[in-house]
């Protein structure tokens, strides 16, 4: 009998996350894991690493009808579990998410069109010493080098290990 190497990947991320979000420390004690945010840039760009965080077992949260918050903001903070992605559509938005979420993980894929997304969001994150918690891709690279240090590089970042990398075969990135 064969099995899909993807069948219990699901399983296998949604156990890694815990567990790599658990050991997050903070001076009062452990974090709760947080969901990975994602900017939504172009739309290219956008759902190739949607494709590519779908096949390393996340889930996109689909949001119902969103709190309010007091600025009249849309409000990210509900409880999310670790293993998905939420899109931010603005750069507004993702700074705000950052600010709220300390141990928030950030996305920011990138591609030919999607540089006036990127500068904000590395200001911010570089004015703040928080350039750990943000991940630069750019997802729409067209070489093979590239696609795979992506996969590599999205593994690393969430925690999975190169050997996800490998057990996978994932070397070329989604379109």
């Amino acid at each position: 009998m064969r099995f899909s190497p993807l069948l219990g990947l699901g399983w296998l991320s949604a156990d890694i996350h815990t567990s790599f979000g658990n050991s997050t420390q903070q001076l009062d004690g452990p974090v709760a894991p947080s969901p990975v945010y994602v900017l939504r840039t172009t739309h290219p760009a956008t759902a190739a690493l949607g494709k590519a965080l779908d096949t390393l077992g996340y889930r996109r949260r689909h949001h119902g009808p969103r709190q309010q918050s007091l600025e009249g903001d849309l409000d990210y903070r509900e409880a999310t579990p670790a293993n998905t992605y939420i899109e931010v559509p603005s750069t507004a938005q993702f700074v705000e998410i950052a600010r709220s979420e300390p141990n928030a993980r950030f996305i920011l894929p990138r591609g030919a069109a999607s540089s006036d997304h990127a500068q904000p969001v590395r200001s911010f994150f570089a004015r703040e010493s928080r350039s750990r918690q943000l991940l630069e891709l750019d997802v729409l690279a067209l070489e093979r080098a590239a696609q795979a240090d992506n996969w590599v590089a999205l593994c690393d970042y969430l925690g999975l290990g190169y050997s996800v990398v490998e057990r996978l075969g994932l070397w070329r990135f989604p379109r």
